[in-house]
């Protein structure tokens, strides 16, 4: 998964993999640089491991701490700043 692949005629930047606890399981934290279409899903797969179910923790330093579905809060300045600074 560390490797590039090639996704949509175009390769990938490489992912970083993380077992965070080996007594959960099979549970990986996967951190990639592109947020390309489906990019995690055709990593993982591409290195024979299906997802079964995916969520997404953060989007760049932004962590998406909600507790419960459909729970939302507004940003923060500073959270709207960074979004806006990844855009660039």
């Amino acid at each position: 998964m560390k490797k590039p692949i090639l996704i949509d005629g175009r390769y990938t930047s490489g992912a970083e993999v993380i077992i965070p606890n080996k007594d959960m399981g099979n549970i990986l934290e996967i951190i990639i640089h592109e947020g390309r279409n489906r990019q995690v899903r055709k990593i993982c797969d591409a290195a024979g491991y299906p997802i079964i179910k995916l969520k997404r923790t953060a989007i760049g330093k932004l962590k998406l701490n909600l507790k419960i579905p459909g729970e939302w809060r507004y940003l923060t300045n500073s959270e709207i700043q960074q979004l806006s600074n990844m855009s660039k």
